[in-house]
């Protein structure tokens, strides 16, 4: 998948586009992995971290709407 190629690359950037156009961060590539299982498994933790955001980004947004809390998914 695009996504895990960008995140073995480690280029951020791509990621942001490709899931502004709709990449899914959760797909598993052929041997089962994430892309936010990738960027573990490489260190990559700056990414790791901005693809759980980018995963919960809508739901956080409705919790920040209806509670004002914004959720740590750390």
């Amino acid at each position: 998948m695009c996504i895990h190629r960008a995140v073995l690359s480690n280029q951020i950037g791509q990621i942001e586009l490709l899931c502004l156009y709709g990449a899914d961060v959760t797909g598993l590539d052929r041997n089962g992995n994430t892309a936010y299982d990738l960027a573990k498994q490489n260190n990559l933790d700056q990414i790791a971290d901005r693809l759980i955001e980018l995963q919960f980004e809508a739901t956080d947004e409705f919790s920040f709407f209806l509670c004002n809390k914004r959720p740590d998914h750390k």
